[in-house]
């Protein structure tokens, strides 16, 4: 849930402490701070609308960081079988998919690739349509129907 709804790569969000998300119980602004590895950039990421279920999960986790899941994930399955569950008939899911599938959604729902661009730290919208997967050709038969006029 965590990686669809932040954008989050999947090492930040295994580095992500666990008191960190308890501790925004009380608070009225759900905010993550997170220091992405990659680009050693601070993010604010606002989680109010999945932390409920972000927060029980949490509370129940035993370890200090995210990276217990991973522990439990390999063990109740093997890496072969969460593929298998993560795939279920799609090509190419990778380590990836899911941070491309926040920016694919959040594109979608507010057509704003700058801000987009922001989030995701890329360098140029060019950079950020491609790895959403938005090619030239969309972008061209959203452009023939377009019109200022109508």
């Amino acid at each position: 849930m965590l990686f669809c709804e932040t954008g989050l790569r999947a090492g930040d969000l295994l580095r992500l402490p666990t008191q960190q998300i308890l501790a925004l119980k009380g608070k009225q602004n759900k905010i993550l701070r997170v220091k992405e590895g990659k680009t050693q950039k601070i993010r604010d990421i606002y989680i109010a609308n999945c932390f409920q279920e972000v927060y029980v999960y949490a509370k129940n986790v035993q370890s200090s960081y995210y990276s217990h899941l991973v522990k439990e994930i390999a063990r109740l399955i093997t890496p072969t079988q969460a593929y298998r569950q993560l795939n279920m008939g799609v090509e190419h899911v990778g380590n990836h998919t899911l941070r491309k599938t926040f920016g694919f959604w959040f594109y979608k729902a507010t057509k704003v690739i700058a801000m987009l661009q922001r989030i995701l730290h890329h360098s140029h919208p060019s950079v950020t349509l491609r790895y959403i997967g938005i090619s030239e050709e969309e972008t061209n038969n959203v452009l023939k129907t377009f019109s200022v006029f109508h």
